[in-house]
């Protein structure tokens, strides 16, 4: 479902990067434990002579945390744009208070 349909913008950026950033760091974590289990023993568990099946899991793991990362990289990006613009419209601009008769 998209975040947009039941959060604000700005919300919906943020779940965005924070789903993205967990769906990479979940990939990394199980690359971690492919490796671990090829190489001697996790959990009781360990993978040998399955070397074509290891190269494509390690391929798609790979290609799982890079493109991931650069999900949270943009969801961050523009994230940090959304709020330079929110914070110059913030603020009072020169002709209100030109208009109201202050110093600008």
């Amino acid at each position: 479902m998209p975040f947009e349909r039941v959060l604000s913008r700005r919300h919906a950026q943020l779940a965005l990067g924070v789903a993205a950033a967990g769906g990479a760091a979940l990939a990394a974590g199980s690359l971690v434990a492919l490796f671990i289990s090829e190489s001697g023993s996790l959990f009781g568990f360990s993978e040998s002579g399955y070397r074509t099946v290891m190269a494509i899991a390690i391929i798609a793991e790979v290609a799982a945390i890079v493109l991931l990362a650069r999900v949270a990289a943009a969801s961050a990006a523009r994230m940090a744009s959304d709020g330079r613009k929110v914070d110059r419209r913030a603020g009072p601009s020169d002709r209100t208070w030109a208009g109201r008769g202050g110093a600008v």
